[in-house]
């Protein structure tokens, strides 16, 4: 998982109707090596619990789906 492709990824959850943000960890492969079981109401609760896991990773960029790109 520690390739040069891995990377934190942060999207939105719409499955039950409401918006939550969730967080994997994944490869470019598209592995999944860690991800949230919790829907997070509040994106900083998310990006908080991924500032505790990226202690192990501190390497990997995080990439943040839920803001538009131009």
């Amino acid at each position: 998982m520690a390739d040069h492709a891995s990377r934190f990824t942060v999207f939105f959850d719409i499955r039950n109707g409401e918006t939550r943000y969730r967080w994997r960890l994944g490869s470019a492969d598209s592995a999944t090596g860690h991800w949230t079981a919790k829907a997070y109401a509040e994106k900083s609760e998310c990006e908080a619990d991924i500032e505790l896991v990226k202690k192990s990773y501190p390497a990997m960029p995080v990439v943040d789906l839920t803001v538009a790109r131009t």
